[in-house]
């Protein structure tokens, strides 16, 4: 999380990555039989700021199951025309469902929990927080806020398609423009 600068703010842009933490488990491929496998122990997929690594040998089966998920979710997003449409309908209910999985794999009762999976996720998560913050940054953007997936930035907002095409392509995650503000306040505590 990146505190909110608090104040009154012009012209701010929100960004926010699509389907974030789904992405990241089929991207990264974590999953319960992946994450700190024996096969790639000291060879695997490093997990930024653990000591966890993943499978570099076989797909695991949450990210089996979510990668066609993931993708169909996009192109509905990719087809909406209006909030409200068949599209952005189909799109929405799919998200509950790829929410889910990512809450699952921290809950110890369940069937493809593993706390490390969790963990996994959380760390890519925020590595992307703050590598895209230091891309928005060199694009000459402020980072006013940021928490787990959008971020609210001030800066050339001309520059703003070129710097979230920038971040979308290094995260392998899509980004996109909700909105640009006229104004914005965050408030102390």
């Amino acid at each position: 999380i990146y505190e909110p600068n608090i104040g009154l703010h012009e012209q701010v842009l929100e960004v926010d990555f699509a389907s974030m933490y789904p992405h990241i488990m089929v991207i990264h491929n974590i999953s319960p039989e992946t994450v700190n496998c024996r096969c790639c122990r000291g060879s695997g997929r490093k997990v930024p700021e653990l000591e966890h690594h993943t499978c570099l040998k076989r797909t695991g089966l949450i990210p089996i199951v979510l990668a066609p998920l993931v993708k169909r979710r996009m192109e509905f997003k990719r087809l909406k025309k209006r909030t409200g449409d068949v599209w952005d309908l189909r799109s929405r209910c799919l998200k509950p469902l790829l929410v889910t999985c990512f809450g699952y794999t921290g809950y110890r009762n369940a069937p493809f929990g593993r706390i490390e999976c969790h963990e996994a996720i959380n760390a890519h998560g925020r590595d992307i927080l703050i590598e895209s913050s230091r891309i928005a940054e060199r694009h000459g953007f402020e980072v006013l806020h940021g928490i787990v997936d959008s971020m609210w930035l001030k800066g050339p907002l001309g520059k703003r398609r070129e710097m979230i095409g920038e971040i979308a392509l290094r995260m392998r995650i899509p980004l996109s423009e909700e909105g640009i503000y006229r104004w914005l306040v965050f408030l102390p505590d």
